[in-house]
Protein backbone atom coordinates (compact mmCIF):
# COMPACT_ATOMS: atom_id res chain seq x y z
CA UNK A 1 0.00 0.00 0.00
CA UNK A 2 2.56 2.42 0.66
CA UNK A 3 4.62 1.85 -2.18
CA UNK A 4 1.30 2.21 -4.51
CA UNK A 5 0.70 5.47 -2.38
CA UNK A 6 4.41 6.80 -2.93
CA UNK A 7 4.25 6.39 -7.22
CA UNK A 8 1.14 8.53 -7.11
CA UNK A 9 3.06 11.11 -5.19
CA UNK A 10 5.80 10.91 -7.35
CA UNK A 11 3.90 11.51 -10.35
CA UNK A 12 1.77 14.00 -9.10
CA UNK A 13 4.47 15.88 -7.67
CA UNK A 14 6.71 15.75 -10.20
CA UNK A 15 7.70 19.43 -11.58
CA UNK A 16 5.75 20.33 -8.74
CA UNK A 17 8.31 20.30 -6.08
CA UNK A 18 11.72 21.45 -5.62
CA UNK A 19 13.99 19.05 -7.02
CA UNK A 20 16.02 18.04 -3.84
CA UNK A 21 12.28 17.16 -1.91
CA UNK A 22 11.54 14.93 -5.10
CA UNK A 23 14.72 13.03 -5.29
CA UNK A 24 14.07 12.50 -1.07
CA UNK A 25 10.69 10.93 -2.03
CA UNK A 26 12.01 8.78 -4.83
CA UNK A 27 14.98 7.64 -1.87
CA UNK A 28 11.76 6.94 0.41
CA UNK A 29 9.92 5.03 -2.53
CA UNK A 30 13.03 2.93 -2.93
CA UNK A 31 13.86 2.18 0.55
CA UNK A 32 10.04 0.96 1.28
CA UNK A 33 10.08 -1.38 -2.15
CA UNK A 34 13.83 -2.62 -1.01
CA UNK A 35 11.97 -3.29 2.25
CA UNK A 36 8.69 -5.22 1.14
CA UNK A 37 10.90 -7.20 -0.81
CA UNK A 38 12.43 -8.19 2.60
CA UNK A 39 9.73 -9.95 4.19
CA UNK A 40 8.10 -11.38 0.75
CA UNK A 41 11.78 -13.31 0.62
CA UNK A 42 11.38 -14.71 4.17
CA UNK A 43 7.65 -16.02 2.98
CA UNK A 44 9.06 -17.23 0.10
CA UNK A 45 12.15 -18.63 1.13
CA UNK A 46 10.17 -20.55 3.79
CA UNK A 47 7.53 -21.83 1.83
CA UNK A 48 10.75 -23.54 0.15
CA UNK A 49 11.89 -24.63 2.87
CA UNK A 50 12.92 -24.15 6.70
CA UNK A 51 16.46 -24.88 5.55
CA UNK A 52 17.06 -26.87 8.98
CA UNK A 53 15.34 -28.88 11.32
CA UNK A 54 15.60 -26.43 13.53
CA UNK A 55 12.51 -24.62 12.76
CA UNK A 56 10.42 -27.81 13.76
CA UNK A 57 11.31 -28.15 17.22
CA UNK A 58 11.85 -24.19 17.92
CA UNK A 59 8.90 -22.85 16.27
CA UNK A 60 10.21 -19.58 16.71
CA UNK A 61 9.47 -17.14 13.96
CA UNK A 62 12.80 -15.89 13.20
CA UNK A 63 14.06 -19.29 12.70
CA UNK A 64 11.65 -19.79 10.13
CA UNK A 65 12.11 -16.19 8.07
CA UNK A 66 15.72 -16.24 8.74
CA UNK A 67 16.53 -19.81 6.82
CA UNK A 68 19.09 -21.03 5.86
CA UNK A 69 18.22 -19.64 2.00
CA UNK A 70 17.34 -16.46 2.98
CA UNK A 71 20.49 -14.10 2.63
CA UNK A 72 21.63 -15.63 -0.48
CA UNK A 73 17.70 -15.02 -1.83
CA UNK A 74 17.46 -11.77 -0.66
CA UNK A 75 20.77 -10.32 -1.98
CA UNK A 76 21.00 -11.86 -5.38
CA UNK A 77 17.36 -9.92 -5.73
CA UNK A 78 18.56 -7.21 -4.61
CA UNK A 79 22.41 -7.01 -6.74
CA UNK A 80 19.87 -8.17 -9.29
CA UNK A 81 17.90 -5.11 -8.82
CA UNK A 82 20.59 -2.94 -9.55
CA UNK A 83 20.91 -4.55 -12.93
CA UNK A 84 17.35 -4.25 -13.85
CA UNK A 85 17.85 -0.25 -12.75
CA UNK A 86 20.44 -0.03 -14.50
CA UNK A 87 19.19 -0.93 -17.96
CA UNK A 88 16.34 1.88 -16.85
CA UNK A 89 18.80 4.47 -16.64
CA UNK A 90 20.44 3.57 -19.74
CA UNK A 91 16.89 4.66 -21.59
CA UNK A 92 16.02 7.42 -19.80
CA UNK A 93 19.48 8.62 -19.75
CA UNK A 94 19.69 8.26 -23.95
CA UNK A 95 16.41 10.17 -23.83
CA UNK A 96 17.89 12.75 -22.14
CA UNK A 97 21.09 12.84 -23.84
CA UNK A 98 20.30 16.28 -26.38
CA UNK A 99 19.66 18.28 -22.75
CA UNK A 100 23.01 17.43 -21.13
CA UNK A 101 26.28 18.15 -21.70
CA UNK A 102 28.53 15.53 -23.20
CA UNK A 103 30.70 14.98 -20.13
CA UNK A 104 27.96 14.78 -17.54
CA UNK A 105 25.86 12.53 -20.41
CA UNK A 106 29.07 9.91 -20.94
CA UNK A 107 29.65 10.42 -16.91
CA UNK A 108 25.83 8.80 -16.23
CA UNK A 109 26.04 6.25 -18.87
CA UNK A 110 29.57 4.98 -17.20
CA UNK A 111 28.26 4.97 -13.33
CA UNK A 112 24.84 3.15 -14.37
CA UNK A 113 26.62 0.56 -16.57
CA UNK A 114 29.22 -0.14 -13.59
CA UNK A 115 26.72 -0.67 -11.05
CA UNK A 116 24.79 -2.78 -13.70
CA UNK A 117 27.84 -4.67 -14.48
CA UNK A 118 28.25 -4.95 -10.51
CA UNK A 119 24.53 -5.80 -10.38
CA UNK A 120 24.86 -8.78 -12.78
CA UNK A 121 28.07 -10.21 -11.62
CA UNK A 122 27.33 -9.66 -7.54
CA UNK A 123 23.87 -11.14 -8.12
CA UNK A 124 25.54 -14.65 -10.11
CA UNK A 125 27.73 -14.77 -7.27
CA UNK A 126 24.90 -14.67 -4.54
CA UNK A 127 22.80 -17.11 -6.98
CA UNK A 128 25.01 -19.96 -6.79
CA UNK A 129 25.26 -19.32 -3.10
CA UNK A 130 21.23 -19.49 -3.24
CA UNK A 131 21.34 -23.22 -5.05
CA UNK A 132 24.33 -24.58 -2.33
CA UNK A 133 21.18 -23.82 0.35
CA UNK A 134 18.35 -25.84 -1.60
CA UNK A 135 17.04 -29.65 -0.48
CA UNK A 136 18.57 -32.44 -2.80
CA UNK A 137 14.65 -32.57 -4.10
CA UNK A 138 15.01 -29.24 -5.39
CA UNK A 139 17.86 -30.03 -7.50
CA UNK A 140 16.40 -33.24 -8.78
CA UNK A 141 13.77 -31.07 -9.72
CA UNK A 142 16.16 -28.42 -11.65
CA UNK A 143 17.85 -31.05 -13.29
CA UNK A 144 15.06 -33.87 -14.30
CA UNK A 145 11.84 -31.54 -14.69
CA UNK A 146 12.83 -28.26 -15.45
CA UNK A 147 12.94 -27.83 -19.02
CA UNK A 148 16.34 -26.67 -20.59
CA UNK A 149 15.03 -23.76 -22.83
CA UNK A 150 14.10 -21.81 -19.55
CA UNK A 151 17.96 -21.92 -17.94
CA UNK A 152 18.91 -21.31 -21.01
CA UNK A 153 16.93 -18.35 -21.63
CA UNK A 154 17.83 -17.07 -18.12
CA UNK A 155 21.84 -17.37 -19.07
CA UNK A 156 21.03 -15.64 -22.48
CA UNK A 157 18.91 -13.08 -21.11
CA UNK A 158 22.32 -12.53 -18.38
CA UNK A 159 24.89 -12.46 -21.35
CA UNK A 160 22.80 -9.98 -23.33
CA UNK A 161 22.37 -7.64 -20.26
CA UNK A 162 26.30 -7.93 -19.23
CA UNK A 163 26.81 -7.50 -23.06
CA UNK A 164 24.99 -4.72 -23.17
CA UNK A 165 26.63 -2.41 -19.99
CA UNK A 166 30.38 -3.47 -20.87
CA UNK A 167 29.62 -2.13 -24.51
CA UNK A 168 27.92 1.39 -22.81
CA UNK A 169 30.43 1.78 -20.34
CA UNK A 170 33.64 1.37 -22.84
CA UNK A 171 31.19 3.97 -25.35
CA UNK A 172 28.53 5.39 -23.47
CA UNK A 173 26.83 6.65 -27.13
CA UNK A 174 25.92 3.28 -27.67
CA UNK A 175 23.25 3.39 -25.19
CA UNK A 176 19.81 4.04 -26.90
CA UNK A 177 16.36 4.08 -25.81
CA UNK A 178 15.09 1.36 -28.64
CA UNK A 179 17.71 -0.71 -27.14
CA UNK A 180 16.74 -0.26 -23.72
CA UNK A 181 13.38 -1.16 -24.00
CA UNK A 182 13.25 -4.36 -25.38
CA UNK A 183 16.22 -5.44 -23.35
CA UNK A 184 14.03 -4.25 -20.20
CA UNK A 185 10.73 -6.19 -22.00
CA UNK A 186 13.57 -9.10 -22.58
CA UNK A 187 14.80 -9.56 -18.99
CA UNK A 188 10.89 -10.18 -17.78
CA UNK A 189 10.02 -12.75 -20.78
CA UNK A 190 13.06 -14.73 -21.07
CA UNK A 191 14.98 -14.33 -17.26
CA UNK A 192 11.99 -13.19 -14.90
CA UNK A 193 8.84 -15.00 -15.85
CA UNK A 194 11.06 -18.55 -16.36
CA UNK A 195 13.11 -18.15 -12.78
CA UNK A 196 10.04 -17.18 -10.95
CA UNK A 197 8.35 -20.48 -12.59
CA UNK A 198 11.65 -22.45 -11.37
CA UNK A 199 11.71 -20.90 -7.83
CA UNK A 200 7.61 -21.98 -7.63
CA UNK A 201 8.51 -25.39 -9.03
CA UNK A 202 11.58 -26.35 -7.05
CA UNK A 203 9.15 -26.29 -3.34
CA UNK A 204 7.64 -29.12 -4.59
CA UNK A 205 6.21 -31.33 -3.49
CA UNK A 206 5.19 -28.80 -0.08
CA UNK A 207 3.68 -25.71 -0.12
CA UNK A 208 4.96 -24.20 2.91
CA UNK A 209 7.65 -25.44 5.39
CA UNK A 210 8.45 -29.11 3.89
CA UNK A 211 5.37 -30.07 6.12
CA UNK A 212 2.66 -29.21 4.05
CA UNK A 213 2.03 -30.83 1.07
CA UNK A 214 0.59 -28.72 -2.39
CA UNK A 215 -2.62 -31.06 -1.41
CA UNK A 216 -3.31 -28.98 1.66
CA UNK A 217 -2.29 -32.42 3.32
CA UNK A 218 0.09 -32.11 6.64
CA UNK A 219 2.69 -34.61 6.09
CA UNK A 220 5.12 -34.39 9.22
CA UNK A 221 5.20 -33.55 12.93
CA UNK A 222 6.18 -30.03 13.55
CA UNK A 223 6.17 -30.75 17.49
CA UNK A 224 7.01 -26.85 18.48
CA UNK A 225 3.34 -25.75 17.19
CA UNK A 226 1.80 -29.23 18.13
CA UNK A 227 0.82 -30.45 14.27
CA UNK A 228 0.70 -33.42 13.89
CA UNK A 229 1.14 -35.23 10.54
CA UNK A 230 -2.58 -36.33 8.68
CA UNK A 231 -0.78 -38.96 6.67
CA UNK A 232 -1.49 -42.27 9.46
CA UNK A 233 -4.83 -41.33 9.79
CA UNK A 234 -5.80 -40.86 6.14
CA UNK A 235 -3.45 -43.92 5.48
CA UNK A 236 -5.77 -45.79 8.25
CA UNK A 237 -9.80 -44.59 7.97
CA UNK A 238 -9.53 -43.21 4.43
CA UNK A 239 -9.04 -39.83 2.31
CA UNK A 240 -12.81 -39.57 1.78
CA UNK A 241 -14.08 -40.57 5.46
CA UNK A 242 -11.99 -38.05 6.95
CA UNK A 243 -12.66 -35.09 4.58
CA UNK A 244 -15.40 -33.05 5.61
CA UNK A 245 -16.00 -31.75 2.09
CA UNK A 246 -16.83 -35.17 0.22
CA UNK A 247 -20.41 -35.82 0.16
CA UNK A 248 -21.35 -38.75 2.50
CA UNK A 249 -22.48 -40.83 -0.80
CA UNK A 250 -18.82 -41.36 -1.28
CA UNK A 251 -17.20 -41.65 1.66
CA UNK A 252 -17.79 -45.39 1.74
CA UNK A 253 -17.29 -46.90 -1.61
CA UNK A 254 -19.23 -49.48 -3.44
CA UNK A 255 -19.16 -50.34 -6.83
CA UNK A 256 -22.40 -47.84 -7.68
CA UNK A 257 -19.90 -45.31 -6.63
CA UNK A 258 -16.38 -46.36 -7.27
CA UNK A 259 -16.12 -44.07 -9.84
CA UNK A 260 -17.40 -41.10 -8.47
CA UNK A 261 -15.20 -41.73 -5.63
CA UNK A 262 -12.04 -42.21 -7.60
CA UNK A 263 -12.91 -38.22 -9.14
CA UNK A 264 -13.14 -36.98 -5.91
CA UNK A 265 -9.57 -38.32 -4.35
CA UNK A 266 -8.06 -37.38 -7.57
CA UNK A 267 -9.48 -33.82 -6.99
CA UNK A 268 -8.10 -33.65 -3.45
CA UNK A 269 -5.15 -35.33 -3.83
CA UNK A 270 -3.88 -34.26 -7.52
CA UNK A 271 -5.67 -31.37 -9.08
CA UNK A 272 -2.79 -29.02 -7.38
CA UNK A 273 -0.12 -29.84 -9.80
CA UNK A 274 -2.70 -32.45 -12.66
CA UNK A 275 -5.55 -31.60 -14.65
CA UNK A 276 -7.47 -34.42 -14.06
CA UNK A 277 -10.27 -34.58 -15.85
CA UNK A 278 -8.87 -33.90 -19.04
CA UNK A 279 -6.06 -33.98 -21.74
CA UNK A 280 -5.44 -30.30 -22.18
CA UNK A 281 -3.74 -27.32 -19.52
CA UNK A 282 -1.29 -28.13 -16.22
CA UNK A 283 0.34 -31.61 -16.29
CA UNK A 284 -3.17 -33.71 -17.84
CA UNK A 285 -4.10 -37.24 -16.60
CA UNK A 286 -5.39 -37.50 -20.19
CA UNK A 287 -1.74 -37.70 -21.61
CA UNK A 288 -0.29 -39.07 -18.29
CA UNK A 289 -2.16 -41.94 -18.29
CA UNK A 290 -2.68 -42.60 -22.62
CA UNK A 291 -3.23 -46.06 -23.35
CA UNK A 292 -3.97 -47.21 -19.79
CA UNK A 293 -7.87 -48.01 -20.03
CA UNK A 294 -7.08 -50.97 -17.76
CA UNK A 295 -8.00 -50.65 -13.99
CA UNK A 296 -5.21 -52.93 -12.57
CA UNK A 297 -2.58 -51.75 -14.94
CA UNK A 298 -2.93 -48.12 -13.69
CA UNK A 299 -3.22 -49.39 -10.14
CA UNK A 300 0.46 -51.39 -10.40
CA UNK A 301 1.76 -48.08 -11.85
CA UNK A 302 0.33 -45.83 -9.16
CA UNK A 303 1.29 -48.43 -5.82
CA UNK A 304 4.69 -48.52 -7.13
CA UNK A 305 5.31 -45.04 -8.29
CA UNK A 306 3.25 -42.76 -5.82
CA UNK A 307 2.29 -44.91 -2.58
CA UNK A 308 5.64 -47.18 -2.11
CA UNK A 309 8.12 -45.17 -4.44
CA UNK A 310 6.94 -41.28 -4.88
CA UNK A 311 9.22 -39.16 -6.70
CA UNK A 312 10.75 -35.96 -4.50
CA UNK A 313 8.66 -33.22 -6.52
CA UNK A 314 5.32 -35.47 -5.89
CA UNK A 315 3.49 -35.97 -2.62
CA UNK A 316 2.81 -39.43 -2.00
CA UNK A 317 -0.45 -41.50 -2.14
CA UNK A 318 -2.33 -41.39 1.12
CA UNK A 319 -5.30 -43.35 1.83
CA UNK A 320 -6.58 -46.97 1.86
CA UNK A 321 -5.96 -49.98 -0.49
CA UNK A 322 -9.54 -49.54 -1.73
CA UNK A 323 -9.49 -45.59 -2.39
CA UNK A 324 -6.39 -46.66 -4.49
CA UNK A 325 -8.02 -48.64 -6.41
CA UNK A 326 -11.18 -46.56 -6.84
CA UNK A 327 -8.40 -43.53 -8.04
CA UNK A 328 -7.19 -46.35 -10.71
CA UNK A 329 -10.56 -47.26 -11.85
CA UNK A 330 -11.73 -43.85 -12.24
CA UNK A 331 -8.28 -43.23 -14.00
CA UNK A 332 -8.95 -46.23 -16.56
CA UNK A 333 -12.92 -44.90 -16.95
CA UNK A 334 -11.37 -41.57 -17.66
CA UNK A 335 -9.02 -43.05 -20.62
CA UNK A 336 -11.83 -45.28 -21.75
CA UNK A 337 -13.48 -41.98 -22.60
CA UNK A 338 -11.32 -40.27 -24.68
CA UNK A 339 -9.27 -39.10 -21.92
CA UNK A 340 -11.81 -36.13 -20.88
CA UNK A 341 -14.67 -36.18 -18.71
CA UNK A 342 -16.92 -33.97 -16.87
CA UNK A 343 -15.38 -32.36 -13.68
CA UNK A 344 -19.14 -32.98 -11.70
CA UNK A 345 -18.95 -35.02 -9.07
CA UNK A 346 -22.51 -37.02 -9.14
CA UNK A 347 -23.21 -39.25 -6.50
CA UNK A 348 -25.12 -41.80 -7.66
CA UNK A 349 -28.77 -42.25 -6.45
CA UNK A 350 -28.38 -45.32 -4.37
CA UNK A 351 -26.25 -43.01 -1.58
CA UNK A 352 -27.41 -42.06 1.58
CA UNK A 353 -27.06 -38.62 0.61
CA UNK A 354 -29.68 -39.05 -2.56
CA UNK A 355 -31.93 -41.11 0.08
CA UNK A 356 -31.56 -38.21 2.66
CA UNK A 357 -32.51 -35.57 -0.69
CA UNK A 358 -35.60 -37.70 -1.13
CA UNK A 359 -37.12 -37.44 2.65
CA UNK A 360 -39.91 -35.10 2.83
Amino acid sequence: MAEVTLVYILFYTLGKIDQRSWLRLAWVFAIVSWATMYIIVGILSFMLSPGHEKWFTTGSILDAFYNKNYFPHLLSRTAYMFALAGVIGLGIAALMKKDLPEKIYKDIVRTLSYWGIGGVIFGFVFFAWYMSTLPERSHVIIEGVVPLYMKVSIMLTILIVLTYFFLTAIRPQIARFWISLPIFILIYFTGVFPEEKIRESIRKPYVAGEFVWVNQIVSRDVPAKGIESEVPVIDEKGLLKVNAFVPEGLKKIDSQNEIMAGKAIAILQCSGCHNVTGSTGLRPFGQKFEGMADPNTVYGFLAGYLRDNPPPYMPKFVGTDEELRALSAYIAHMISNGGSVSAKIEVPKTSVEAKKEAQP
